[in-house]
C-alpha cells in the first residue's frame, strides 16, 4: 500500500510540477494496478487524462472514482472533474451544473 502512496505522490510531480505527462501517466498506472480503488490516484490520472484532451479514457475512472468512498476529500473533485466530462463527450451542460453544484456542497474539511 505504501508502494502505491509513494507512486502516486511521485506521479503528482511529475503531472504538476514537472507537465511530464508521460511518466506521470505510467506512475499513476502503475500505483493504480496495486491498488485499483485508491481514490486520489483515480482522480489525479483523470485530470491527467482530460488535461490532454483524453476525455472518453478518463470517464471510466471518474465513474470509478465517484462510485467509491464518498465521504473523501477527493470525492468534490471527481464530481467536479466528471461534470466537466459530461459536458465536453455529452454536451450535457445541465448534468454539468447539477455535478459542480454537489461537489461544492460537499463537505470536505
Amino acid at each position: 500500500m505504501r508502494q502505491c502512496w509513494c507512486l502516486r505522490d511521485v506521479a503528482l510531480i511529475e503531472f504538476k510540477h514537472f507537465k511530464n505527462y508521460p511518466s506521470a501517466e505510467r506512475l499513476y498506472r502503475k500505483a493504480l494496478s496495486m491498488d485499483s480503488g485508491n481514490k486520489l490516484g483515480l482522480v489525479n490520472l483523470s485530470s491527467l487524462l482530460q488535461d490532454q484532451g483524453k476525455f472518453k479514457e478518463a470517464r471510466p475512472l471518474l465513474e470509478a472514482a465517484i462510485s467509491i468512498d464518498l465521504e473523501s476529500p477527493h470525492h468534490a473533485i471527481a464530481l467536479d472533474l466528471y461534470g466537466n466530462n459530461i459536458a465536453y463527450l455529452d454536451g450535457d451542460f445541465h448534468k454539468e451544473a447539477e455535478l459542480h453544484l454537489l461537489a461544492s456542497s460537499q463537505n470536505v474539511w
